[in-house]
């Protein structure tokens, strides 16, 4: 989505399609520029494949969008491994 993008036309626009319970957009750390993805949760199970179904692969703020279900525990740490031990 567009770095422009905020939590609240997300959550207008997500609200179509049901009860929308919070939105998130990921941000970097340190300037807290918007990296262009965000998480948006529903009340039930049946407005989540509405959304995914409906806007997935539109046109939405300049840009094509992919909107999927989020799989638990993806996105958490790896443990780092480094190049080069001293």
């Amino acid at each position: 989505m567009p770095q422009s993008t905020a939590e609240g036309r997300l959550k207008k626009v997500f609200s179509q399609f049901g009860e929308v319970k919070q939105v998130h957009v990921v941000r970097e750390r340190v300037s807290r520029q918007s990296l262009g993805s965000a998480f948006v949760w529903f009340d039930n199970e049946e407005s989540v494949q509405l959304a995914v179904n409906e806007l997935n692969g539109k046109f939405f703020d300049g840009r094509f969008v992919s909107v999927k279900i989020a799989v638990p525990g993806l996105s958490k740490k790896r443990g780092r491994t480094t190049q080069y031990k001293f």
